[in-house]
């Protein structure tokens, strides 16, 4: 890879790609993050019936 460019090459286009993969994480994120709202609110109700 380092006596042909393609190292290079590879590097370019996966820089070139952190845009879209920064934004399909934070969209991985924020869906992530509200299921685990969803099931502590879920906790939190059952608790709170109980008492």
């Amino acid at each position: 890879h380092l006596l042909n460019g393609s190292l290079q090459s590879v590097v370019a286009d996966t820089l070139n790609q952190l845009p879209a993969l920064k934004a399909k994480v934070a969209n991985a994120v924020t869906e992530e993050r509200a299921k685990g709202f969803t099931m502590i609110k879920s906790v939190l109700d059952r608790i709170r019936e109980e008492q």
